[in-house]
């Protein structure tokens, strides 16, 4: 990762997870490229995250993400309670897929009568607020393409 490869391209399943709230494109990279990955989910991975994914071997070699929502965990226990969404997201800014991913996450849960875990989800705004993409709905160019 450090040395070896040029460019990373994130692939990404969106479930719960109960440590983080959402786990996607941030979480998966950040901590997909670590070993001993439970002291990073202290403060919901507020800290860790951002400061995994500011490092230049993978903020300058990862040049896309590809997240999977067909089959969505809702509950971060495997196979618990699944629902379905049947897309697939393509982004070049993990923080804009994370806040995008949050939001049907939360959508699916809600259907689910489960409770909202957007105030664990802390690591998608502190991703924004150390300038590794964002989070604001209003600057995401979300297009949706039907193949």
């Amino acid at each position: 990762m450090t040395k070896d490869i040029t460019k990373l391209i994130n692939i990404a399943v969106l479930k719960h997870n109960e440590d983080s709230g959402v786990t996607w494109a941030t979480k998966n990279i950040a901590l997909g490229v670590t070993t001993n990955k439970v002291r990073f989910h202290i403060d919901f991975c507020a800290k860790a995250i951002p400061e995994i994914l500011a490092q230049p071997c993978i903020k300058d070699k990862t040049v896309l993400h590809i997240g999977e929502a067909a089959k969505i965990s809702t509950v971060s226990v495997a196979g618990a309670q699944i629902a379905r969404d049947n897309r697939i997201f393509f982004s070049r800014d993990p923080v804009a897929m994370d806040r995008i991913g949050l939001d049907i996450l939360e959508d699916k849960r809600a259907a689910q009568g489960l409770a909202s875990v957007r105030a664990e989800a802390t690591h998608i705004a502190a991703c924004a607020k150390r300038g590794l993409g964002t989070d604001d709905l209003a600057r995401i160019d979300y297009r949706q393409i039907r193949a």
